[in-house]
């Protein structure tokens, strides 16, 4: 497996505003790092081709919504002007599609 981040602002969290991974209010799950709240959860290989939704609720109206498979975060970084950003994504990219399509 391997982890995803998400940061979220400390003003936001202690303010109330809440975070939902998948439908599930996981705020209370949020750790205090560096100045910034942050969320963090495991995927399988075979799973980094499929959907996350991460969203930021105030009450019940909803703030933001982020839905995107880390496939298309790791294209987008492999684009990124800055060379050594666009290689570790492209690295990671195909590390996922090895272990995607491993059989052993």
């Amino acid at each position: 497996t391997f982890k995803v981040y998400y940061a979220f602002s400390k003003a936001t969290i202690d303010n109330g505003y809440r975070v939902f991974r998948q439908g599930m209010d996981v705020t209370d799950k949020l750790e205090l790092v560096d100045g910034a709240y942050r969320l963090y959860f495991e995927l399988a290989p075979y799973e980094f081709k499929d959907n996350l939704t991460i969203t930021v609720n105030n009450g019940t109206t909803k703030v933001c919504e982020y839905t995107s498979p880390l496939a298309n975060t790791l294209e987008v970084l492999s684009k990124s002007a800055d060379a050594s950003v666009s290689k570790m994504a492209k690295a990671a990219f195909n590390y996922f599609v090895a272990l995607q399509n491993y059989n052993g």
